[in-house]
């Protein structure tokens, strides 16, 4: 198949790109005229240069596309770059599907969130659960996702459409927790957030195989929840911690985490420290789902959670022996 791509430089989107390649579909992403991609490793990628706002930079290249993937979307917590996420989160999404239906592009792959359905309460939710039409977002980032997807959903009447729900994802090269994994790796955490709400967790390699079975059997017109594991915060770096022998950090209590995320979102360095994809989810909140259906549906399976810890110990390892032999 001929796919085209939005977000395709993110560690989800090279990822899949990577996957894709090798069953032999032919890709083209769009990058913003000043993106650096002299990093994007993945050979064989016809690279457009265009903005997602300005369909007359891109819309050419939508001929003879058979499918799309949308993954382009601004991340934050705090409000300061509200106007830009409404613009590309929802008018950007809002613009991509008109496209699709002008170019008569065969098919839409939209990445949402299950932060689509809002706090959970603890409660581990399926696909069935709808959220509520009065609710309290979190963060605006949220509410900028919740609103593109029901966009999306709206045209899936128009548009053959699978969404996928992933909770965080977390794996080999994937940024959200470098700063906290190599800080364990090479010293003990002294201080870290005691959220203390249950969160869902999808391994990079479990979305992907989920990805390319939906692929496979053609499940358009369905969405899927993917979550390799739920748990909170605070086990996910005991995970670690076990795994190092390293002492537990103090904890910050759970009443101060949301204040703590904001501060650490407006400081400009320290979001690279926790990831700023992952703010959202320490903002006292519990965001849990299960992935009945597409273990049921696609013949997915997870990986299981103490391979995936090792895994990505085995990976941030060589990375920081790499890293090490470089200052040197």
């Amino acid at each position: 198949m001929n796919i085209f791509f939005t977000g395709g430089t993110g560690a989800i989107g090279k990822n899949l790109i990577e996957a894709l390649i090798k069953k032999g579909h032919s890709i083209s992403c769009l990058v913003l005229p000043q993106e650096n991609i002299e990093n994007f490793p993945i050979k064989g990628v016809k690279i457009i240069k265009g903005n997602l706002l300005e369909p007359i930079t891109y819309e050419n290249e939508l001929e003879g596309i058979d499918l799309f993937f949308h993954l382009a979307a601004i991340v934050g917590f705090t409000n300061n770059r509200r106007d830009e996420m409404i613009r590309v989160n929802v008018m950007g999404t809002k613009i991509i599907l008109d496209l699709i239906k002008k170019y008569k592009v065969g098919g839409l792959v939209y990445f949402s969130s299950i932060a689509y359905f809002g706090s959970t309460k603890g409660k581990i939710i399926d696909e069935s659960c709808e959220p509520p039409r009065k609710r309290k977002f979190f963060s605006f980032y949220e509410e900028t996702k919740y609103l593109a997807t029901k966009l999306v959903k709206k045209y899936m009447h128009e548009i053959p459409t699978i969404i996928f729900h992933p909770g965080i994802v977390i794996g080999e090269n994937i940024s959200h927790f470098d700063g906290v994994i190599k800080a364990l790796l090479t010293k003990n955490l002294p201080v870290m957030i005691d959220d203390g709400f249950l969160i869902s967790y999808v391994y990079i390699k479990d979305l992907i195989s989920a990805v390319l079975y939906a692929l496979e059997k053609k499940k358009f017109g369905d969405a899927y929840i993917l979550s390799s594991f739920n748990i909170t915060f605070k086990d996910f770096v005991q995970n670690f911690a076990i795994i190092l022998k390293r002492k537990e950090p103090i904890y910050i209590p759970k009443l101060m985490v949301k204040w703590f995320c904001k501060l650490i979102d407006l400081i400009t360095s320290l979001p690279r420290f926790f990831g700023l994809e992952i703010l959202p989810i320490l903002s006292a909140v519990s965001v849990t789902g299960h992935s009945k259906k597409a273990t049921k549906e696609l013949g997915w399976k997870p990986t299981p959670t103490k391979r995936i810890f090792k895994n990505m110990f085995n990976w941030y390892k060589i990375e920081l022996l790499k890293e090490k032999k470089k200052k040197n």
